[in-house]
Protein backbone atom coordinates (compact mmCIF):
# COMPACT_ATOMS: atom_id res chain seq x y z
CA UNK A 1 0.00 0.00 0.00
CA UNK A 2 1.59 3.43 -0.95
CA UNK A 3 1.07 6.49 0.23
CA UNK A 4 -1.53 7.68 -1.90
CA UNK A 5 -3.63 4.20 -1.13
CA UNK A 6 -2.65 4.70 2.46
CA UNK A 7 -4.52 7.80 2.46
CA UNK A 8 -7.09 7.14 0.51
CA UNK A 9 -8.01 4.16 3.33
CA UNK A 10 -7.38 6.63 6.33
CA UNK A 11 -10.19 9.12 4.75
CA UNK A 12 -12.72 6.63 4.05
CA UNK A 13 -12.71 5.16 7.46
CA UNK A 14 -11.54 8.24 9.30
CA UNK A 15 -14.52 8.48 11.81
CA UNK A 16 -14.34 4.68 12.96
CA UNK A 17 -10.36 4.57 13.62
CA UNK A 18 -10.90 7.69 15.95
CA UNK A 19 -13.51 5.65 17.75
CA UNK A 20 -10.99 3.25 17.87
CA UNK A 21 -8.08 4.97 18.29
CA UNK A 22 -10.05 6.85 21.91
CA UNK A 23 -10.49 2.74 22.87
CA UNK A 24 -7.03 2.00 22.57
CA UNK A 25 -5.91 5.37 24.32
CA UNK A 26 -8.25 4.71 26.88
CA UNK A 27 -6.77 1.08 27.55
CA UNK A 28 -3.31 1.86 27.10
CA UNK A 29 -3.51 4.87 29.59
CA UNK A 30 -5.02 3.04 32.24
CA UNK A 31 -2.35 0.04 31.75
CA UNK A 32 0.27 2.20 31.90
CA UNK A 33 -0.87 4.24 34.91
CA UNK A 34 -0.60 1.56 37.20
CA UNK A 35 2.30 -0.21 35.32
CA UNK A 36 3.95 3.24 36.94
CA UNK A 37 2.20 2.35 40.08
CA UNK A 38 3.59 -1.16 40.32
CA UNK A 39 7.11 0.03 39.33
CA UNK A 40 7.82 3.10 40.20
CA UNK A 41 10.53 1.94 42.27
CA UNK A 42 12.07 0.08 39.45
CA UNK A 43 12.22 2.94 36.71
CA UNK A 44 13.83 5.01 39.32
CA UNK A 45 16.25 2.13 39.34
CA UNK A 46 16.34 1.97 35.22
CA UNK A 47 17.16 5.31 35.49
CA UNK A 48 20.43 5.02 37.54
CA UNK A 49 21.51 2.04 36.17
CA UNK A 50 21.48 4.00 32.84
CA UNK A 51 23.43 7.11 34.07
CA UNK A 52 25.66 4.45 35.78
CA UNK A 53 26.45 3.57 31.82
CA UNK A 54 26.67 7.23 30.84
CA UNK A 55 28.99 8.10 33.49
CA UNK A 56 31.54 4.98 32.51
CA UNK A 57 31.63 5.76 28.56
CA UNK A 58 35.19 7.03 28.01
CA UNK A 59 33.79 11.01 26.52
CA UNK A 60 32.28 11.25 29.52
CA UNK A 61 35.57 10.19 31.68
CA UNK A 62 37.26 12.96 29.66
CA UNK A 63 35.06 15.82 30.02
CA UNK A 64 34.52 15.25 33.72
CA UNK A 65 38.47 15.44 33.85
CA UNK A 66 38.85 18.64 31.83
CA UNK A 67 36.14 20.46 32.89
CA UNK A 68 35.22 19.06 36.57
CA UNK A 69 33.00 22.48 37.26
CA UNK A 70 30.87 22.09 34.44
CA UNK A 71 30.52 18.82 34.84
CA UNK A 72 29.25 19.11 38.69
CA UNK A 73 26.90 21.61 37.61
CA UNK A 74 25.58 19.48 34.83
CA UNK A 75 25.69 16.06 36.59
CA UNK A 76 23.54 17.48 39.34
CA UNK A 77 20.74 18.05 37.29
CA UNK A 78 20.81 14.92 35.27
CA UNK A 79 21.91 12.51 37.84
CA UNK A 80 18.31 10.64 38.91
CA UNK A 81 18.96 11.43 42.56
CA UNK A 82 19.76 15.52 41.66
CA UNK A 83 17.49 17.92 42.59
CA UNK A 84 15.99 17.78 39.53
CA UNK A 85 17.10 14.56 38.36
CA UNK A 86 14.69 12.25 36.26
CA UNK A 87 12.01 14.78 35.59
CA UNK A 88 14.70 17.34 34.45
CA UNK A 89 16.04 14.77 31.58
CA UNK A 90 13.01 13.56 30.41
CA UNK A 91 11.73 17.29 30.07
CA UNK A 92 15.06 17.71 27.86
CA UNK A 93 13.97 14.36 26.08
CA UNK A 94 10.94 15.50 25.12
CA UNK A 95 12.40 18.87 24.16
CA UNK A 96 14.61 17.46 21.23
CA UNK A 97 12.45 15.01 20.13
CA UNK A 98 9.34 17.45 19.43
CA UNK A 99 11.98 19.84 18.18
CA UNK A 100 13.43 17.14 15.67
CA UNK A 101 9.90 15.62 14.77
CA UNK A 102 8.66 19.41 14.10
CA UNK A 103 12.10 19.96 11.49
CA UNK A 104 11.49 17.28 10.17
CA UNK A 105 7.80 18.01 9.26
CA UNK A 106 8.53 21.33 7.93
CA UNK A 107 11.82 19.76 5.64
CA UNK A 108 9.40 17.37 3.57
CA UNK A 109 6.49 19.85 3.64
CA UNK A 110 9.21 22.38 2.03
CA UNK A 111 10.45 20.07 0.01
CA UNK A 112 7.05 19.03 -1.69
CA UNK A 113 8.02 15.53 -0.22
CA UNK A 114 5.33 12.86 -0.29
CA UNK A 115 4.34 13.78 2.86
CA UNK A 116 2.54 16.33 0.92
CA UNK A 117 0.80 14.51 -1.70
CA UNK A 118 -0.37 12.36 1.26
CA UNK A 119 -1.75 15.17 2.65
CA UNK A 120 -3.22 16.38 -0.37
CA UNK A 121 -5.35 12.79 -0.98
CA UNK A 122 -6.30 12.33 2.84
CA UNK A 123 -7.71 16.01 2.48
CA UNK A 124 -9.69 15.55 -0.48
CA UNK A 125 -10.91 11.98 0.55
CA UNK A 126 -12.08 13.51 4.40
CA UNK A 127 -14.09 15.70 2.28
CA UNK A 128 -15.28 13.63 -0.31
CA UNK A 129 -16.59 11.07 2.26
CA UNK A 130 -17.72 13.59 4.94
CA UNK A 131 -21.69 14.23 5.81
CA UNK A 132 -23.52 16.98 7.57
CA UNK A 133 -24.52 15.38 10.54
CA UNK A 134 -20.85 14.33 11.56
CA UNK A 135 -19.79 18.00 10.29
CA UNK A 136 -21.95 19.64 12.95
CA UNK A 137 -20.39 17.56 15.48
CA UNK A 138 -16.91 18.70 14.46
CA UNK A 139 -17.75 22.27 14.05
CA UNK A 140 -18.99 22.35 17.76
CA UNK A 141 -15.54 20.26 18.80
CA UNK A 142 -13.27 22.89 16.60
CA UNK A 143 -14.20 25.81 18.88
CA UNK A 144 -12.91 24.31 21.96
CA UNK A 145 -9.60 24.80 20.04
CA UNK A 146 -10.54 28.65 18.95
CA UNK A 147 -8.83 31.33 20.70
CA UNK A 148 -11.96 32.94 22.27
CA UNK A 149 -12.17 29.49 23.88
CA UNK A 150 -8.86 28.96 25.22
CA UNK A 151 -8.57 32.38 26.38
CA UNK A 152 -11.39 32.65 28.59
CA UNK A 153 -10.03 28.89 30.07
CA UNK A 154 -6.79 30.68 30.65
CA UNK A 155 -8.34 34.09 31.77
CA UNK A 156 -10.27 31.95 34.68
CA UNK A 157 -7.49 30.07 35.68
CA UNK A 158 -5.46 33.05 35.94
CA UNK A 159 -7.99 34.69 38.05
CA UNK A 160 -8.74 31.48 39.96
CA UNK A 161 -4.22 31.34 40.50
CA UNK A 162 -4.49 34.58 41.50
CA UNK A 163 -7.35 34.87 44.18
CA UNK A 164 -5.49 31.67 45.67
CA UNK A 165 -1.98 33.47 45.91
CA UNK A 166 -0.26 30.84 43.65
CA UNK A 167 1.83 33.49 41.46
CA UNK A 168 4.60 31.11 40.66
CA UNK A 169 2.04 29.01 38.77
CA UNK A 170 -0.03 32.21 37.83
CA UNK A 171 3.26 33.26 35.84
CA UNK A 172 4.08 30.02 33.99
CA UNK A 173 0.50 30.30 32.90
CA UNK A 174 0.69 33.42 31.39
CA UNK A 175 4.29 32.73 30.21
CA UNK A 176 2.08 29.81 28.48
CA UNK A 177 -0.61 31.52 26.96
CA UNK A 178 1.26 34.68 25.33
CA UNK A 179 4.47 32.49 24.22
CA UNK A 180 2.03 29.68 22.70
CA UNK A 181 0.52 32.59 20.89
CA UNK A 182 3.70 34.69 19.77
CA UNK A 183 5.37 31.09 18.83
CA UNK A 184 2.44 29.99 16.46
CA UNK A 185 2.23 32.95 14.53
CA UNK A 186 6.01 32.79 14.09
CA UNK A 187 6.24 29.78 12.69
CA UNK A 188 3.15 30.73 10.64
CA UNK A 189 5.34 33.53 9.25
CA UNK A 190 7.75 31.49 8.14
CA UNK A 191 6.47 28.64 6.24
CA UNK A 192 3.83 30.46 4.70
CA UNK A 193 1.97 27.30 3.77
CA UNK A 194 -1.25 27.61 2.23
CA UNK A 195 -4.43 25.95 3.60
CA UNK A 196 -6.12 23.02 1.50
CA UNK A 197 -8.32 24.31 -1.64
CA UNK A 198 -11.13 22.24 -1.65
CA UNK A 199 -14.23 22.38 -3.56
CA UNK A 200 -17.46 23.97 -1.51
CA UNK A 201 -14.98 23.54 1.79
CA UNK A 202 -17.11 23.31 4.95
CA UNK A 203 -14.78 25.94 6.68
CA UNK A 204 -13.12 29.05 5.15
CA UNK A 205 -10.01 30.23 7.54
CA UNK A 206 -7.87 33.30 6.64
CA UNK A 207 -3.93 33.19 7.42
CA UNK A 208 -1.48 30.05 7.00
CA UNK A 209 -1.84 27.08 7.93
CA UNK A 210 1.67 25.67 9.10
CA UNK A 211 1.61 24.99 11.75
CA UNK A 212 -2.14 24.26 13.13
CA UNK A 213 -2.97 27.03 15.75
CA UNK A 214 -6.01 25.26 17.07
CA UNK A 215 -3.53 22.12 17.88
CA UNK A 216 -1.36 24.15 19.00
CA UNK A 217 -3.13 26.04 21.48
CA UNK A 218 -5.55 23.21 22.57
CA UNK A 219 -1.98 21.07 23.75
CA UNK A 220 -0.93 23.47 25.60
CA UNK A 221 -4.08 24.97 27.67
CA UNK A 222 -5.60 21.86 28.07
CA UNK A 223 -2.51 20.09 29.00
CA UNK A 224 -1.34 23.16 31.55
CA UNK A 225 -5.14 22.68 32.84
CA UNK A 226 -4.54 19.00 33.29
CA UNK A 227 -0.54 19.48 34.81
CA UNK A 228 -2.39 22.34 36.97
CA UNK A 229 -5.37 20.38 38.72
CA UNK A 230 -3.31 17.11 38.98
CA UNK A 231 -0.98 19.37 41.78
CA UNK A 232 -4.12 20.43 43.47
CA UNK A 233 -5.86 16.93 43.07
CA UNK A 234 -4.30 13.84 44.74
CA UNK A 235 -6.97 11.01 43.83
CA UNK A 236 -5.58 8.57 41.63
CA UNK A 237 -8.85 8.08 39.46
CA UNK A 238 -9.14 11.51 38.92
CA UNK A 239 -5.66 12.32 37.38
CA UNK A 240 -6.19 9.13 35.12
CA UNK A 241 -9.59 10.66 34.07
CA UNK A 242 -7.65 14.22 33.53
CA UNK A 243 -5.54 12.81 31.47
CA UNK A 244 -7.71 10.78 29.26
CA UNK A 245 -9.83 13.72 29.01
CA UNK A 246 -6.85 16.25 27.87
CA UNK A 247 -5.29 13.81 25.71
CA UNK A 248 -8.86 13.00 24.04
CA UNK A 249 -9.93 16.97 23.43
CA UNK A 250 -7.04 17.07 22.10
CA UNK A 251 -6.72 14.72 19.45
CA UNK A 252 -10.68 15.43 18.58
CA UNK A 253 -9.59 19.21 18.09
CA UNK A 254 -7.07 18.30 15.88
CA UNK A 255 -8.78 16.00 13.88
CA UNK A 256 -11.64 18.75 13.47
CA UNK A 257 -9.21 20.71 12.08
CA UNK A 258 -8.46 18.18 8.89
CA UNK A 259 -12.22 16.99 8.71
CA UNK A 260 -13.62 20.61 8.23
CA UNK A 261 -10.85 21.00 5.58
CA UNK A 262 -9.15 23.80 7.43
CA UNK A 263 -5.52 22.28 8.01
CA UNK A 264 -3.70 19.55 6.40
CA UNK A 265 -2.71 16.47 8.45
CA UNK A 266 0.94 17.71 8.86
CA UNK A 267 -0.08 21.02 9.68
CA UNK A 268 -1.70 19.54 12.95
CA UNK A 269 1.01 16.89 13.67
CA UNK A 270 3.62 20.02 13.99
CA UNK A 271 0.92 21.79 16.00
CA UNK A 272 1.21 19.02 18.20
CA UNK A 273 5.32 19.19 18.12
CA UNK A 274 5.63 22.43 18.95
CA UNK A 275 2.83 22.91 21.32
CA UNK A 276 4.94 19.55 23.11
CA UNK A 277 8.14 21.70 22.85
CA UNK A 278 6.76 24.99 24.86
CA UNK A 279 4.73 22.98 27.12
CA UNK A 280 7.78 20.93 28.15
CA UNK A 281 9.56 24.23 28.42
CA UNK A 282 6.89 25.67 30.81
CA UNK A 283 5.77 22.65 33.15
CA UNK A 284 9.96 21.80 33.63
CA UNK A 285 10.37 25.54 34.37
CA UNK A 286 7.46 25.71 37.04
CA UNK A 287 8.91 22.44 38.55
CA UNK A 288 12.70 23.46 38.84
CA UNK A 289 10.93 26.20 40.36
CA UNK A 290 9.30 24.15 42.74
CA UNK A 291 11.77 22.39 43.55
CA UNK A 292 13.95 25.65 44.29
CA UNK A 293 10.95 26.56 46.80
CA UNK A 294 11.24 23.30 48.81
CA UNK A 295 14.84 23.22 49.37
CA UNK A 296 15.12 26.95 50.33
CA UNK A 297 12.42 26.03 52.91
CA UNK A 298 13.94 22.70 54.06
CA UNK A 299 16.90 24.79 54.17
CA UNK A 300 15.22 27.77 56.45
CA UNK A 301 14.10 25.28 59.25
Amino acid sequence: MNADQLASFLGQHAIALLLFGFVLMLGATLLFWNFLDRNAQRFWQAGAKVWSKILSLSVVTRFRERFPRLWNTVGRRFAPEGYLGLHFTIAVCVLLIAANCFLMLADKVGEQDRLVEFDRVLSLTLHQYSSLRIVRIFDVITDFGNVVALGCIGLIVVVILAAQRRLQLLGIWVVALLGTAFLNQTLKNIFHRVRPQLMNPWINEPGWGFPSGHAMGSLVVYGMLAYTVGLMVKNRAIRIGLIFLAVSLVIAVGFSRIYLGAHYFSDVIAGYCAASFWLAICISGNEIARRHHRRDSARER
